[in-house]
This record gives structure tokens, sequence and C-alpha cells, in this order.
């Protein structure tokens, strides 16, 4: 097993933690992660497919981890 099949096991295995979450903030920080990391085993690998998935992924994990933080913030004004 070479270092880039290590990095899809590292990024498959963040994927598989956001199934064990149960903040959505949380989740999305690791969706983040992992978007990164499979981003990373995409270049390493020059597996193109995966690269513009987790990429188009990044921004969308972002965005709802904005909402999410920003919902977790109004609870505590309230």
């Amino acid at each position: 097993m070479d270092y880039v099949d290590l990095m899809g096991f590292a990024a498959a295995g963040l994927v598989l933690t956001t199934f064990c979450m149960t903040s959505m903030r949380s989740l999305r920080c690791v969706a983040l992660l992992s978007n990164f990391a499979f981003i990373g085993y995409g270049v390493a690998g020059d597996l193109l497919p995966v690269i513009a998935l987790h990429g188009l992924l990044l921004p969308v994990n972002a965005y709802y981890l904005v909402l999410a933080s920003r919902s977790e913030e109004r609870r505590f004004v309230e």
C-alpha cells in the first residue's frame, strides 16, 4: 500500500466519521476536512473526478457550516 492509498483511506475515514456526528456544525467541519483530504488524494492519484466532486462539495459544506454557526449563535442570544 502506498501513500496515495493511505490518503484515500484517511479521507474515507473522515467521511465515515461524519455519519457519526450529532451536531450539524461538527459534521460540516469534518466534512470540510474530508473534502480537503479527498482533493489531496485526487491530486496525488491524478483522479480528476475525485478532485472535481470534492472541489464542488467544499463550498457547499462551507456555506452550510456558516449557516449552522449562525443558527447556533442565535440560540445563545435569545
